[in-house]
C-alpha cells in the first residue's frame, strides 16, 4: 500500500535533515514505514506524484523492466493524461506477463545485460557531466 507524504511532512523531513539528523532516524521518528526510501535530490529532480518505484534487489528484474518487451507493453497498456504516458500498477505492472520459469542461463544473460546497461548509463552521465535530464539520457542510450 502506498502512503502519500504531505508537503508539511516533507518540510519537516528537510528541516530535520538540514540540521544533521540522518534519514533513517527521521523516518523512524516520524513513523514512516521501514520500506520507504528517502533520499536527497536537487530541487529540479524532485519527483511528482506519478513517480514509480520498483523495489527489486536483483539485476534480472531490473533487466526485464528495462527490456524492449516491457517498453512495448507499457506503450500498449498504459493510461494517458493529456496525451502523456502514465505508468500505473493497474494498467502496466500488474498486467505485464513476466517470463514464466526462465532458464538459469536466460536469467544470467538478462542480469548481465542489466549490469552493462547501468554501467553505460552511468558512464554516459559522467561524460555529459549530468547535464541532461534522465529522460534525455534514456533516449540517448536507446538511440544507439
Amino acid at each position: 500500500m502506498r502512503r502519500v507524504i504531505t508537503k508539511s511532512t516533507w518540510a519537516e523531513i528537510r528541516t530535520a535533515y538540514a540540521s544533521g539528523i540522518g534519514l533513517r532516524e527521521i523516518a523512524g521518528n516520524m513513523d514512516i514505514p521501514a520500506g520507504t526510501i528517502l533520499s536527497r535530490a536537487k530541487r529540479e529532480a524532485w519527483p511528482g506524484d506519478a513517480l514509480s518505484c520498483f523495489a527489486f534487489s536483483d539485476d534480472y528484474s531490473f533487466g526485464i523492466l528495462q527490456s524492449g518487451i516491457h517498453w512495448s507493453w507499457f506503450i500498449a497498456t498504459c493510461s494517458k493524461l493529456k496525451g502523456d504516458f502514465r505508468y500505473t500498477p493497474e494498467s502496466v505492472f500488474d498486467t505485464f506477463p513476466w517470463p514464466q520459469k526462465p532458464k538459469h542461463e536466460d536469467i544470467k544473460a538478462v542480469a548481465e545485460a542489466a549490469v552493462t546497461l547501468r554501467a553505460l548509463r552511468q558512464e554516459t552521465m559522467r561524460k555529459l557531466n549530468y547535464s541532461l535530464p534522465a529522460r534525455a539520457i534514456f533516449r540517448l542510450v536507446f538511440s544507439v
